[in-house]
């Protein structure tokens, strides 16, 4: 086999291998997300971790002091595609509030997770 014939084969090879790890890698690399979190007015602070099911490991957490006005909070972060557990205290003028929310991720999610209370 000529040279010219076996660097044109090793670079097929390569970009065979380049492609094949770009489109079929693994499922467990972080990907882009953005977690929205609407809480009720006069939210003073809200504290959210994220769990892989099962784990009582967070993967993130989030702390945000909450003075006046907002009541969407955005936490950009990165997370494993999948289904993951929001464990979430909120504090306010009547004290603690725990909450919990399962959500899913893909790559450059947008989860709005809604906290505020339905009045009936």
């Amino acid at each position: 086999m000529s040279t010219r014939r076996r660097i044109a084969s090793m670079l097929a090879l390569i970009g065979v291998l380049f492609l094949g790890a770009r489109f079929f890698g693994s499922s467990d690399k972080l990907v882009p997300a953005t977690i929205v979190y609407r809480v009720p007015p006069g939210t003073t602070r809200l504290e959210a971790e994220v769990f892989a099911p099962g784990t009582d490991t967070p993967l993130a957490r989030f702390v945000s002091v909450v003075s006046t006005g907002p009541t969407e909070l955005e936490q950009k972060t990165r997370l494993p595609p999948g289904t993951h557990e929001l464990r979430i205290t909120l504090t306010g003028p009547d004290g603690e509030t725990q909450a919990r929310r399962t959500i899913d991720v893909v790559r450059d999610a947008r989860v709005t997770v809604d906290l505020v209370p339905t009045t009936r």
